[in-house]
């Protein structure tokens, strides 16, 4: 029930964004469609979806998102001029230092929750042999010739 209830929470998400995406603009749709499909992806399954397999989602979607918004030359400057605004314009600085900060801090805060120590034990991987037999039988071979 929790997997159709966040299904359908979704569904009406990407509706809302559906509905928007003029007001929105390509850029601001495809990153929010990007994240709500990433938090759905996170936390919208019982029992919940390995992080392998969200990996791999993920990958799946920015490739397939870099091949919308680069399949008309509309469609990239309407993606690309938020990013150059950005960049380049001089009222933009408060932003500019923002998301300066905001990338590195979430990439050490992501390794430092990387390489917390863990409270599990690690898998016994170590697999003993079993142990020779007590006596061992041979038998003369027959020459045939």
């Amino acid at each position: 029930m929790y997997t159709l209830t966040s299904l359908a929470i979704y569904g009406v998400v990407l509706g809302l964004l559906f509905l928007l995406k003029r007001f929105l603009g390509l850029f601001a749709g495809v990153t929010l469609f990007f994240i709500a499909t990433y938090v759905w992806l996170a936390i919208g399954f019982d029992p919940g979806v390995p992080q392998s397999v969200i990996v791999l989602y993920v990958a799946t979607m920015i490739i397939a998102i870099g091949l919308y918004v680069s399949s008309s030359e509309e469609s990239r400057i309407a993606f690309t001029t938020p990013i150059v605004n950005l960049i380049v314009k001089k009222r933009l600085l408060v932003p500019r230092l923002l998301v300066m900060l905001l990338i590195p801090s979430s990439i050490a805060y992501a390794t430092y929750l990387a390489v917390l120590p863990s409270e599990t034990a690690p898998p016994k991987i170590r697999s003993v042999h079993p142990s020779p037999p007590n006596t061992i039988t041979l038998s003369a071979l027959e020459q045939v010739g």
